[in-house]
């Protein structure tokens, strides 16, 4: 792909749409721990994104989930080892467990939990794309593993386009996370 092509492929409308979508997905992420911790715990986003060429599992911890039907795609979230237990202890604290009672390395303990904040901000994603859009979309169980292999995904349908944007998170204790987002060729229209 020429230079010029891929400059007018990251700038498309579709592309566009992927970073609205992964911008939401990233809010939805917030909003989770918003409502866990009442506001006390502060997740910041990033206030730029990426397009990048494919979405990948890197770090340390990665948490992988789909969603298809009004729009379809993937995400994962990548967490290097001290995002993951910010992220966790935030989460767990947010429910009432004192911060000596939470996981200090990377235990099944912890990879269930992140699971669980998964579930919580693929719900959260799939409510505000149904409110905002007017779309819905199912989802499987979300994965969440540890990485000792970096693995590069891509969508199995080769005759369809996807864009893939990254957004970086940071915990409140200023450790950064990354979420690469995947999102089928589109965009919406919204009919009066």
């Amino acid at each position: 792909m020429e230079q010029g092509e891929n400059k007018n492929r990251s700038t498309s409308s579709g592309a566009a749409t992927a970073i609205k979508m992964t911008k939401l997905f990233a809010e939805s992420y917030i909003e989770a721990f918003n409502k866990i911790s009442n506001g006390g715990k502060k997740f910041t986003l990033s206030p730029s994104y990426y397009v990048i060429n494919a979405a990948q599992t890197r770090h340390r911890v990665a948490s992988l989930l789909d969603f298809t039907g009004g729009i379809n795609g993937f995400a994962i979230i990548n967490y290097p080892k001290e995002s993951a237990l910010n992220v966790i202890e935030a989460f767990l604290t947010g429910m009432g467990m004192g911060v000596e009672d939470c996981p200090k390395a990377i235990s099944e303990e912890a990879i269930n939990t992140l699971g669980e904040v998964c579930n919580q901000v693929l719900g959260g994603f799939r409510r505000n794309v149904e409110e905002k859009y007017g779309f819905h979309a199912t989802s499987g169980t979300p994965i969440t593993m540890l990485v000792n292999t970096q693995l590069s995904l891509t969508p199995v349908e080769a005759d369809q386009n996807y864009h893939f944007v990254r957004a970086q998170i940071t915990t409140p204790n200023m450790h950064p996370f990354f979420i690469e987002f995947c999102l089928e060729e589109g965009t919406f229209v919204k009919l009066k």
